[in-house]
């Protein structure tokens, strides 16, 4: 198989981009409505539903000060509380789907 020829999550050493995915849950979750009178979420609300510290929510963002990406199961947390799921494509890498469009199709048969 000529692999230079596969699409880039296929390619030796690819891994899923992390710090786009926490990104791109984590803005999902801060622009959540929220009740009339209440103020908008804040970076540091998420902190403290996820039980970490504050500048962990924007460092695994980021990267920034040689931060790890944010741990796994932090992500399906967060991508649980929003209804998506995480499907990593062979094609497009990680992308997000809400629940119901994923559940909609049959379960792989192994």
């Amino acid at each position: 198989m000529d692999t230079a020829a596969l699409p880039a999550p296929c390619q030796h050493g690819a891994v899923p981009d992390c710090y786009a995915i926490w990104k791109q849950l984590a803005d999902l979750w801060l622009a959540q409505p929220v009740p009339e009178g209440e103020e908008p979420r804040t970076s540091r609300q998420l902190a403290l539903v996820l039980g970490v510290a504050p500048q962990n929510v924007s460092q695994w963002k980021t990267g920034s000060a040689g931060k790890a990406a944010a741990p796994w199961h932090y992500v399906m947390i967060l991508a649980l509380d929003l209804g998506l799921v995480v499907v990593l494509d062979p094609r497009e890498g990680a992308r997000l789907y809400r629940m119901p469009e994923v559940a909609a199709e049959p379960p792989v048969q192994e």
